[in-house]
């Protein structure tokens, strides 16, 4: 039996889902926004601009949604072995799939499965297979002096674009060659565009790198074998 001393109370449920709102409400700006989704016929951004003396910015840093969700312990629950990067001026957390097709059959030869801080260069060295002479069509943000020595060495013919140096503008012939490789190069975009789309797996499904990452494999095997179906039947 817990006993308190007189004049004291425990702290209830109610106590802490007041402390939780109060956080989420911890700025004058979000006080007047809930206010105004209370009288006001408002939904978008644009409207609390026109109202509210604040940059567009700064309006939709206070409505957006907190990043991480709370447990009831008020731990966050994002998930700690998967990272973050940036694309087209946007932030991902998760994690990024990886993978080698043939040139012909858009087939998926090897796969590996990283965080999502893990750039496609570093990872691009445990997809190549070495057990034939083979053209190897990648982008200019994979090319490196050590490397291109390292695949020739091994009877692999590099296949970069042509990168683009500072005071250096691309010749209209380099321009050309860059176009030839990119038909050849832009077929590896058609198993993603099938697993993303008709396999559903523009989103993470689980917790934890190695459940996403059989999933993704099991993903690709079915997809494999629908490639197969397709050529014999």
């Amino acid at each position: 039996m817990k006993c308190l001393p007189k004049n004291k109370q425990e702290v209830t449920e109610e106590d802490k889902s007041l402390a939780k709102l109060c956080r989420a409400l911890g700025h004058d700006a979000r006080v007047h926004i809930v206010k105004m989704l209370l009288h006001d016929d408002l939904c978008i951004c644009n409207d609390f601009v026109d109202t509210l003396p604040l940059s567009q910015s700064t309006v939709s840093q206070h409505i957006k949604a907190p990043k991480g969700k709370k447990n009831k312990e008020w731990k966050n629950t994002r998930d700690k072995e998967a990272s973050f990067t940036k694309k087209n001026w946007r932030t991902y957390h998760w994690f990024k799939w990886h993978i080698e097709t043939s040139e012909k059959w858009d087939f998926i030869m090897n796969t590996t499965y990283t965080t999502a801080k893990v750039h496609d260069s570093q990872a691009i060295d445990a997809l190549m297979t070495w057990d034939e002479q083979w053209d190897a069509y990648w982008d200019s943000a994979y090319w490196s002096k050590k490397r291109n020595e390292f695949l020739e060495a091994n009877w692999i013919n590099p296949e970069f674009n042509e990168k683009w140096v500072r005071w250096t503008p691309l010749s209209p012939y380099q321009k050309e060659q860059n176009r030839i490789k990119s038909w050849t190069r832009a077929k590896v975009e058609h198993p993603f565009a099938t697993l993303k789309t008709r396999y559903w797996n523009y989103k993470v499904k689980y917790r934890w790198l190695v459940n996403n990452a059989m999933h993704w494999f099991l993903s690709c095997a079915i997809y494999n074998f629908e490639i197969l179906a397709r050529r014999y039947t």
